[in-house]
């Protein structure tokens, strides 16, 4: 009978119902028990193999959260594009892509770049997103539905979909819509798979169920697959020998993008190799259509500063004023035009160009700030009052930005050079406080008291800061008597 055979709670229903067959139809003198411990043995190695599976996709949902939380804490330090700037039906096609993406160069690695640009808008309904959208639901539909005779490759499907996700559009990497870079954890369940593909294909050749030949060409082909990838982890070092190498070669694998473009003059410029630089925007510049007058602005803008690096004032202003026909309201071209109208001893007109960019400062964008940043830092700190003024306008667009870092080394700047500016001794210590820093942050509040005393803003960020440290700094009895 079956009911005399133990059949534990962890055995699946299909084995035990073979196990039952077996005991029925057996008609050995051997005990019926023998018959059963092989069918029992298997169900143990299946849940084993199961919950070994089931431990690994764990893991890499843990490893998932964890880079998700990272990637979150960078969007709000505007690493990443915020998620408030794609909806979620570009996010989920941005996802799908990705995913799709990655998996080609998986299985084909060439040719690859260091980054791939985001072309927008993101337009959930085109094809490009459309395609890999279906590629990666007959992924998934295929895997699922093979899931009792093969749980392994869904496993490491979710898995690798699961590791995928912080780097993909649910926490957007910035200009570019995927990197090479960002797969190398998320394949870690395919080349598992991979490897129990090739124990596989031994065990049944030594097992007879293979032909020979049949398992040697397997290896064979394995063997060769190996040697090919070590070929193009060669050829990749040498892409990243140095940034000119990386960006150059990312310049010839993404046509369609201007990035690398930008990426590959700054690169030359950094090394010093300002003719090549020069040449390169040069012919940049002659591929730019009249129907982009913002890009074709941006690179007569790196133009110039290739020039002015060079010591080349004269041509790099000429560059400068190129950018600012095409685009007026320039403010990092005007800030270099003042620094080279200065270098010709005009120093009126220099203020006066230093002026017109302080007034463009607050519609700077944010992708914008590092040229914004290179640019003042070109501002002799003898021009007090300007350098001053572009400090603390720069301070207040890194702390919007979230860069709090950076935010507090140009509100200090600020200060240092504008030691009476009030509102950057209490935006400064607005930046303390929200470092957790209260001792300076009371300290700068209360030095804006006394550059301006009774202020309301100060007083009410002063008195914040001292109820807590019981401090009673003397600057606070000039503050309103409703503000205490």
């Amino acid at each position: 009978m079956c009911a005399s055979v133990p059949i534990t709670s962890r055995t699946p229903r299909s084995l035990a119902r073979r196990a039952c067959v077996s005991l029925k139809s057996s008609r050995s003198g051997a005990p019926l028990i023998s018959r059963a411990v092989p069918v029992l043995a298997a169900a143990q190695a299946d849940n084993k193999e199961t919950r070994n599976a089931f431990a690994l996709f764990l893991f890499a949902t843990a490893l998932a959260a964890v880079g998700a939380i990272t990637t979150a804490v960078w969007s709000d330090s505007g690493l990443t594009v915020g998620l408030g700037s794609l909806d979620l039906l570009q996010r989920l096609a941005l996802v799908a892509y990705g995913v799709s993406f990655y998996l080609s160069k998986v299985l084909l690695p060439w040719p690859l770049s260091p980054m791939y640009a985001l072309v927008g808008p993101v337009i959930a309904s085109s094809p490009v997103y459309l395609v890999s959208g279906g590629v990666v639901l007959a992924i998934s539909i295929a895997l699922v539905l093979s899931a009792r005779r093969w749980p392994a490759g869904l496993v490491a499907w979710a898995a690798y979909v699961a590791l995928l996700l912080p780097a993909s559009g649910v926490f957007q990497p910035g200009a570019y819509v995927v990197a090479d870079r960002y797969s190398y954890l998320a394949c870690l369940p395919l080349a598992l798979l991979g490897g129990a593909a090739v124990a596989w294909c031994r065990e049944v050749t030594a097992a007879g169920k293979m032909a020979p030949r049949i398992g040697a060409l397997a290896l064979i082909a394995t063997a060769a697959i190996l040697i090919m990838l070590a070929g193009q982890t060669v050829r990749q070092v040498g892409v990243w020998r140095d940034s000119v190498s990386l960006w150059r070669h990312a310049a010839a694998v993404d046509l369609a993008s201007d990035l690398p473009i930008f990426y590959l003059g700054w690169a030359l410029a950094d090394a010093g190799r300002f003719e090549e630089a020069r040449d390169h925007f040069e012919h940049s510049l002659a591929r730019v259509p009249d129907n982009l007058p913002r890009l074709r602005a941006q690179v007569l803008l790196h133009l110039g500063i290739v020039e002015q690096r060079a010591g080349n004032q004269a041509e790099a202003g000429r560059r400068f004023l190129e950018v600012l026909a095409v685009e007026p309201g320039h403010p990092v071209a005007l800030i270099r035009l003042g620094v080279v109208l200065l270098a010709h001893g005009r120093v009126e007109a220099a203020r006066e160009a230093w002026a017109r960019a302080a007034g463009l400062l607050p519609g700077v964008r944010q992708y914008e700030l590092r040229e914004l940043e290179a640019a003042i830092d070109t501002v002799p700190v003898t021009q007090r009052e300007a350098r001053g003024q572009f400090a603390f306008a720069l301070a207040g667009l890194l702390q919007q930005s979230g860069d709090l870092v950076e935010a507090e080394a140009q509100y200090r700047i600020a200060t240092d050079l504008l030691p009476v500016h009030a509102v950057a001794w209490n935006d400064l210590g607005v930046v303390y406080a929200r470092r957790g820093r209260s001792q300076d942050a009371l300290a700068a509040f209360v030095q804006a008291l006394r550059i301006r005393p009774g202020d309301r803003v100060a007083c009410d960020n002063a008195q914040r800061m001292a109820a807590p440290l019981g401090a009673a700094p003397p600057e606070l009895r000039a503050c309103p008597t409703g503000e205490r």
